[in-house]
């Protein structure tokens, strides 16, 4: 089809060509519009005693380091199992959210085996406010330090021999994620100009086949005029 054709075909069928232009721009209105997403992240390190005048089983194993930042990290979720990803490094906002929070260990498995060996803690914040956001990871820090001391404590263990928490980095980093809005609609304009133009390019098809069927059923004769000329044709 050349360029003269696809103009008369979307000249022709204008209401359509006008429906997907419209629909078309609202939605680049609405991915143009998009609230910014701010993000941080954090990784809490559970460290060993650092009293070494006594054989301690957190220093002595450092795998055991895990299973207390398990518990920590179960206390800060309420009891609340987060949900596993296939990689360690997937963000909230690469999932789709753009509002909350996870805590929880740094899986060295799969989705299916995870796998948990040191005792790292992954904490991330993702929210439309950036202050809001570092506001938010310095209390959940807070709060995981505050576990891992009831825990220690209702344990009994001696503060010498008590494990530590570290984040990293101690300052977190709100960043702005997302996509570009340039980019994005770039993106909807392109999407929205090809979906039109299939579904003009579909109608005007099957429009003009049926156009052209019920022109060829009127100029065909019909079985009364047939029948009409049968009896002419046999008494000449």
């Amino acid at each position: 089809m050349t360029t003269a054709g696809v103009v008369r075909m979307l000249v022709r069928r204008w209401y359509l060509t006008l429906s997907g232009a419209v629909a078309s721009l609202v939605v680049l209105w609405v991915a143009v519009h998009q609230p910014p997403v701010y993000f941080a992240q954090v990784d809490v390190l559970l460290l060993p005693p650092a009293d070494t005048t006594q054989v301690n089983t957190l220093r002595e194993g450092p795998y055991l380091l895990a299973p207390l930042a398990g518990l920590v990290a179960k206390d800060v979720n309420r009891g609340l199992q987060p949900s596993v990803t296939a990689s360690p490094t997937t963000t909230l906002y690469g999932e789709g959210v753009r509002e909350g929070e996870r805590v929880r260990l740094r899986n060295q498995g799969s989705q299916w085996r995870p796998v948990f060996e040191s005792g790292v803690i992954d904490v991330q914040v993702v929210g439309p406010e950036p202050d809001a956001v570092r506001d938010r990871i310095g209390s959940l820090v807070g709060d995981l330090d505050r576990a891992l001391a009831e825990r220690q404590e209702a344990a009994r263990v001696a503060p010498p021999q008590r494990a530590t928490l570290q984040g990293s980095p101690a300052d977190p980093v709100v960043q702005q994620v997302g996509t570009s809005r340039m980019r994005a609609a770039g993106s909807v304009a392109v999407l929205g100009a090809t979906l039109t133009f299939l579904a003009v390019a579909f109608v005007d098809r099957l429009l003009l086949r049926r156009r052209t069927r019920r022109d060829r059923a009127v100029a065909l004769p019909g079985p009364a005029a047939t029948a009409a000329r049968v009896p002419e044709a046999v008494s000449s």
